[in-house]
């Protein structure tokens, strides 16, 4: 088992266990959202203590260690396609002195025939090539897309010259900068990446252009629209970035880790025991989104699984606290879950996720935070928790699982959890008596449906 590490710390072994599992519902974080949003997200706070700079660094880290895995295939790949990019032909107006050579360009020609100059010059239509393509705009598209990403993350990580991972990522940005250009043969301008078609619109044309033999690199672009579908999709192939080291984080982003890592085992266990979810919002999966993540279908009962909601969201009314001035005082979980029954009734479960170490388990305040969350809830209906903590010795110690259970007179339920990542086993037995809690917290809501 992991040794034990500071307080609010994984070990090494841990970290490299928990990146392992989460990497795929962090990368959901900027798959597929906007640009200027997520630049936002990775530059703010969210209170006075930087949490949410924290939470964001976290991103911007996964976000630049993904585009620092995926730009040297890429680069790969427009070399070839700069060795001889494709091209149109087409019809540009150019200006002949002293005679017509080449098409007259008759429009031009009568606007311009009063006009004094010597020697006289003739408006022309001359033939050119054009390399503004479907597929050489796709790689433009990708470039730009690599290029941004790697310039927010840099900035929200305040990387300097003197760090390697900033060296690295400068390189290989200006390496696709120089392959864009030769490609094609032009500076980029905002306008025209503002009229440039989507992705989606490109990869269709750049194939039915492949199918109709109009591509001379055909192979190249075939590879450069399979990079596009697996790095610009909405859920990019975060497994693969993580072959790189994990040397790249360090106790900077543990505990947003810590949160995550405990998102995707209770989204693991809630299908072993449900079932595939039957719908999943990717996009907004740890965005701090109201959005739903995950959501089961439970015997009739809905099961949703919300990432950083707030609790307002979560309850379906106005939190009960506020400030003089009607501004509403904000609650947000760490995780929380919704059952929903076909009468409409809903019950909701809080999760709070603390990487911190109390001796056997004492998380008093953590207690009256989670107490805190009930007496804020608009509908006073919410009493059911977990408190899941961070115990580098494992779920089970000298035989003793890490698990304790507060109950109120009035039914309310708070399961208080010890897991460690590395420790796999004593993991998935948590996981387990939180799912069992999960289910028994649905049954008042299918006895109203019954």
């Amino acid at each position: 088992m992991t040794s034990l590490s500071n307080s609010g710390r994984l070990s090494e072994k841990s970290r490299q266990r928990a990146i392992a599992d989460a990497l795929p519902w962090v990368a959901t974080y900027f798959s597929g959202a906007d640009r200027q949003y997520l630049a936002y997200e990775l530059s703010g706070y969210e209170n006075s203590e930087g949490e949410f700079r924290a939470r964001s660094r976290f991103a911007a880290a996964l976000l630049l260690r993904t585009r620092i895995y995926s730009a040297e295939p890429l680069a790969e790949i427009l070399r070839q396609v700069a060795a001889n990019p494709s091209f149109r032909y087409r019809l540009a107006s150019a200006s002949e002195p002293g005679s017509v050579r080449g098409r007259l360009d008759v429009n031009h020609y009568l606007m311009e025939r009063l006009r004094v100059a010597v020697p006289r010059r003739y408006p022309v239509r001359v033939p050119g090539r054009d390399r503004e393509t479907p597929e050489n705009l796709l790689a433009e598209a990708a470039v730009d897309r690599v290029v941004g990403d790697i310039e927010v993350a840099t900035t929200a990580l305040r990387l300097t010259r003197k760090q390697f991972e900033y060296r690295v990522a400068m390189s290989q940005r200006d390496e696709l900068l120089r392959l864009k250009r030769l490609i094609t043969a032009s500076q980029q301008t905002r306008t025209r990446a503002r009229r440039r078609p989507p992705v989606s619109k490109l990869i269709d044309q750049t194939e039915r252009r492949a199918e109709m033999g109009r591509l001379a690199q055909q192979e190249a672009y075939s590879d450069l629209v399979e990079w596009c579908r697996l790095h610009l999709a909405k859920i990019p192939d975060m497994g693969a970035a993580g072959k790189l080291s994990a040397q790249f984080y360090d106790s900077d982003f543990d505990t947003t880790l810590f949160e995550i890592w405990l998102l995707s085992r209770l989204s693991e266990c809630l299908t072993a025991k449900l079932g595939a979810p039957f719908a999943q919002n990717q996009g907004s999966t740890v965005a701090g989104s109201s959005s739903v993540s995950r959501r089961w279908n439970a015997s009739g009962t809905i099961v949703s699984l919300y990432f950083q909601a707030p609790l307002s969201a979560l309850t379906g009314e106005g939190n009960r606290w506020m400030y003089q001035g009607a501004k509403m005082l904000g609650a947000r979980p760490d995780l929380g879950l919704v059952c929903e029954g076909v009468e409409g009734k809903r019950m909701v479960m809080l999760i709070d996720a603390k990487l911190r170490q109390r001796a056997s388990g004492l998380l008093t305040e953590e207690v009256y935070k989670m107490l805190g969350y009930f007496s804020n809830d608009g509908t006073q209906a919410c009493k059911t928790g977990a408190i899941v903590y961070h115990s580098p010795a494992g779920h089970l110690i000298d035989g003793r699982r890490q698990r304790r259970t507060l109950i109120s007179r009035d039914g309310g339920v708070v399961e208080v959890l010890g897991i460690e990542p590395g420790d796999i086993g004593g993991t998935q037995r948590a996981m387990e008596t939180l799912v069992e809690h999960v289910l028994r917290f649905c049954r008042p809501v299918e006895a109203v449906r019954e």
